[in-house]
């Protein structure tokens, strides 16, 4: 389950396109790709601007009545349920997720990957986190 939520997590992390993918370091398997695909400038580490704005991106590209939050029809399907882990970011149980819930899952989320806690995710925190989801 623990892993289920990692990988659900990420998945909201952005809404970037592959390409950016296949050119970004490809250390920490699955976690590392997600990751990486928020490394804007692909020197190998995510700030947390760029984490910011990878998560920024995909609200909005989730958000598709454009009302602020999100709905269940707009959340992603994930492990034959939608929304999944993203679920844990409605913190006032309504249903749906505001943008400062979003928000407030990806300062949590960051947190968590960003271990030494000096702003910014380096590949060597990406594949600790990955490792750490396979011992799971």
């Amino acid at each position: 389950m623990q892993k289920l939520l990692i990988a659900a997590s990420l998945l909201v992390l952005t809404g970037a396109g592959a390409a950016a993918a296949q050119d970004a370091p490809q250390g920490g398997g699955m976690i590392g790709r997600m990751l990486n695909m928020a490394d804007a400038n692909h020197d190998g580490t995510i700030t947390r601007a760029e984490f910011d704005a990878a998560r920024a991106q995909r609200f909005t590209s989730l958000d598709a009545n454009h009302d602020g939050s999100l709905s269940a029809e707009e959340r992603p399907q994930w492990g034959g349920q939608r929304g999944g882990a993203m679920m844990n970011a409605d913190a006032d149980n309504n249903g749906a997720i505001s943008r400062a819930e979003f928000d407030a899952q990806g300062a949590r989320l960051f947190a968590r990957f960003d271990a030494n806690g000096d702003g910014a995710i380096s590949q060597a925190e990406i594949q600790a986190a990955q490792q750490a989801m396979q011992q799971r």
